[in-house]
């Protein structure tokens, strides 16, 4: 559990043991017992990353380490009260506290208030304020009495305050290794996530109130025992409600023929209403979320295990933590220079697995000149550009609104066969003519943006060349070419093309047939941009239009895949609201996109924008707060449709194509 449960946890016990002895000693003291075993996050300071991951809840969580730590502590805070000077250390002590409980708080508030330092800073205040007072009270303004309490009492109260701390740990997915030095067998339960505040805010208010009384008094014990027996209560509760996760799971997949194997469940952090499932096969994993209050049907998620990406798994020390640390539970991901390993025991935020930033621990490693991998760094949590939004989007998640609501990324959600001949076609192109691209329909757009490179760091130049856009057979093929080729003083390795249509409309549906290149670092995209945008070299800019920077003219993304994530096809938006990892997105798994044509389309209403795929809908973005910020759609937008490359191209990559049969435009 996050460390001020187990600073609430150790008082409690504390109090338990030794409170009607010593009073609030007990639970200061129960508080630093229950801090000690966390205390193992300072091997990062000595360890490699690697053995720093498996050192983590290891043998300071263990049973032996709370029996040896009992004895030990217990006798030196029994020296401590005997020494002349106990002020000073206890002051020490006291302080040493406060810095702890601030440090718990930092961990909370960086989650609830990313960005804002000022609720931490409210609440760091008040503590030093009241360690100031407790100081001046205890050691300044009155006697001092010594502690009636025996070293064998101090050592009961840190045995106790040690050993609750890894069994409540025990409840939680990360778990303990309890067993240590005799076996590394990690003991994870996973009813209750790492931070849960229905455990932790009641039995706060009730050891706050007991501090306040006289140390002798009952009243005291029982708020207390109350705060214990509450915080029991719920984490029984927690495992009736795992029980009856894990049978709704299970029945799930039997009813839609999914082969399991074997599962893991999870609740979300913050809450034991939403929970994670990662389920798997032969060849796969299957990844779900559910919330108590979620109406519709439970669906899963298909991902690939990609094993078979890294090698010599049992002769590698990496790999063997790693797989170990994630108790087989893992997918990786290549992402150019090194690998990605990524644990799927807490499931992925989103519950679909939509790319290689949805999971909750990411170990990042690459392959050395003996072809062994060493791990070069543990990213954890939500991706620093996804932190501002992560508690909003989990609210509605947990309240069985999905965070991107209406795609159902990886299932479609919903069937439309739209009436397109009842709508009037208002511009087109067949490419029914082999040869050049038709200058009257498209324009090139091949100006470098300042800085001598495209944006987002693609490594491409566009040309107007025939060799990559040209109609043949009725198809257009924009093609992506490995070749040096300069252009405006910059040489680049890749060259490709990017369309704007010299038609923009307002309204309406657009339909394009295509079948779509494949490879990592392949990026082929068919959107929409402001026709006021103020681009230099844009065909509109160039018109006389650009007036209005990005993202205020707004940008639609019809269509956009990631070669590195082959076969999930993409739509977003990006508006001043949200933009760049945008949170405005949806897509599906589409399996034949590089392999069959495929219509991407797009129906652009007065209110929303509706996303498909074969006139299934996957995504739709409707603002629930209507304004230029979050619909800056209110003017003519034009069409574009590029071939981009990404720096992590495949090494062996030569050339590839998007073949587009058709774009067409509906009123």
């Amino acid at each position: 559990m996050d460390s001020l449960t187990q600073i609430i946890l150790g008082a409690a016990v504390g109090e338990v043991s030794l409170g009607r002895k010593v009073g609030n000693r007990a639970m200061l003291w129960g508080a630093v017992g229950g801090t000690i075993p966390d205390l193992d996050v300072l091997g990062g300071l000595f360890l490699s990353e690697i053995d720093n991951v498996a050192f983590h809840r290891g043998f300071s969580h263990s049973i032996l380490f709370c029996i040896l730590g009992a004895f030990l502590f217990g006798w030196l805070v029994n020296q401590i009260y005997m020494s002349s000077s106990h002020k000073w250390i206890a002051i020490t002590t006291k302080s040493l506290a406060g810095i702890l409980i601030i440090s718990a708080l930092q961990f909370v508030f960086s989650r609830l208030y990313p960005n804002n330092f000022i609720p931490l800073i409210v609440a760091s205040f008040g503590i030093v304020m009241l360690g100031y007072f407790n100081i001046k009270k205890s050691y300044f303004s009155g006697e001092w009495t010594p502690a009636n309490a025996s070293v064998r009492d101090w050592q009961w109260l840190f045995f106790w305050a040690l050993i609750t701390h890894p069994l409540l740990d025990c409840f939680t997915m990360y778990g303990t290794q309890l067993f240590l030095p005799f076996s590394d067998m990690r003991v994870a339960w996973s009813t209750i996530s790492v931070a849960d505040p229905l455990y932790t805010f009641p039995f706060l208010i009730c050891l706050i109130i007991a501090s306040r009384k006289y140390f002798k008094s009952p009243r005291r014990r029982h708020w207390n025992y109350a705060g214990i027996i509450l915080s029991s209560i719920y984490l029984l509760f927690t495992v009736y409600n795992k029980n009856r996760i894990n049978q709704l799971f299970a029945a799930s997949a039997k009813n839609q023929e999914i082969p399991i194997e074997r599962f893991i469940t999870n609740p979300s952090i913050l809450t034991n209403i939403l929970w994670n499932y990662t389920g798997e096969t032969k060849n796969h994993y299957y990844l779900a979320q559910y919330s108590l209050f979620d109406k519709k049907e439970l669906r899963f998620s298909k991902i690939n295990k990609n094993h078979d990406l890294l090698k010599n798994y049992e002769r590698n020390k990496t790999l063997q933590t790693l797989r170990w640390f994630s108790d087989g539970f893992f997918t990786v991901h290549d992402m150019g220079d090194e690998y990605q390993f990524s644990d799927l025991r807490f499931g992925s935020f989103s519950g679909k697995g939509t790319g290689p930033d949805d999971y909750f621990f990411r170990f990042m490693i690459n392959e050395d000149n003996d072809g062994l991998y060493q791990l070069n760094e543990v990213q954890s949590g939500p991706a620093e550009d996804k932190r501002e939004n992560m508690f909003s989007l989990l609210f509605k998640r947990v309240m069985g609104i999905d965070s991107i609501d209406d795609s159902q990324i990886f299932q479609p959600v919903d069937t439309v066969k739209q009436a397109t001949k009842t709508r009037e076609l208002v511009w087109s192109d067949e490419f029914d003519k082999n040869g050049p691209v038709d200058n009257l329909k498209w324009f090139h757009q091949t100006k470098l943006p300042s800085g001598g490179s495209w944006y987002n760091n693609e490594v491409q130049h566009y040309t107007n060349r025939i060799d990559n856009s040209f109609v043949e057979n009725g198809i257009l093929k924009i093609v992506a070419k490995k070749e040096t080729f300069t252009d405006q003083g910059q040489t680049k390795q890749y060259t490709s093309a990017r369309l704007n249509s010299k038609f923009a409309f307002k309204y309406g549906r657009v339909d394009i047939r295509a079948k779509l290149p494949s490879g990592r670092g392949t990026w082929p995209a068919f959107w929409t941009l402001g026709k006021n945008i103020s681009e230099d070299g844009a065909y509109w800019q160039k018109k006389g239009f650009g007036n209005t920077p990005w993202p205020a003219c707004g940008e639609i993304d019809i269509m956009e895949h990631w070669g590195r994530e082959q076969n999930l096809v993409k739509s977003a938006t990006h508006t001043p609201y949200s933009h760049g990892e945008t949170i405005n997105q949806g897509g599906r798994l589409i399996p034949t996109c590089s392999s069959e044509f495929h219509i991407y389309s797009l129906d652009w209403l007065e209110e929303k924008l509706v996303f498909m795929i074969d006139d299934v809908v996957h995504y739709t973005y409707k603002p629930t707060v209507n304004n230029k910020d979050t619909w800056p759609y209110t003017y003519e937008q034009y069409l574009l449709l590029n071939f981009a490359i990404e720096p992590l191209i495949d090494p062996n990559f030569v050339s590839d194509a998007i073949e587009i049969d058709y774009v067409r435009v509906y009123n």
